[in-house]
């Protein structure tokens, strides 16, 4: 784990943010769908590794690194055929309640060792 310090000035003042990652998201590839949530990964453009940080956003959206990694959590933690698992974009964040919520319950799980 690395973190990761930019420096910015805004209105004559300094300021480093810090980014922290990378966070892994490996592929279990005992799974038996492990070649079909690859591909799905690849055609989606989503990379299973993550880089966590303060990201502009407005104050009712979640920062896009961590809708990033939900994205991904969903294609690695479904059930069913990954390639019919909805973007963020097509079915909002609990929409599908089982999976959002197993979802971020994994989220938590991984940032939760970032504070350790």
């Amino acid at each position: 784990m690395v973190v990761c310090g930019k420096e910015m000035e805004i209105q004559g003042e300094h300021y480093t943010i810090g980014q922290v990652g990378p966070v892994h998201l490996d592929l279990d590839e005992d799974d038996e769908l492990c070649g079909e949530r690859r591909v799905v990964l690849e055609q989606r453009s989503m990379s299973t590794e993550h880089w966590l940080g303060p990201q502009k956003s407005s104050a009712s959206a979640l920062p896009a690194c961590l809708c990033h990694m939900l994205e991904c959590l969903r294609v690695l933690l479904c059930k069913e055929s990954p390639g019919k698992v909805p973007t963020l974009t097509e079915a909002p964040l609990l929409t599908l309640t089982e999976l959002d919520t197993l979802c971020l319950y994994a989220a938590q799980e991984l940032l939760s060792h970032l504070q350790k």
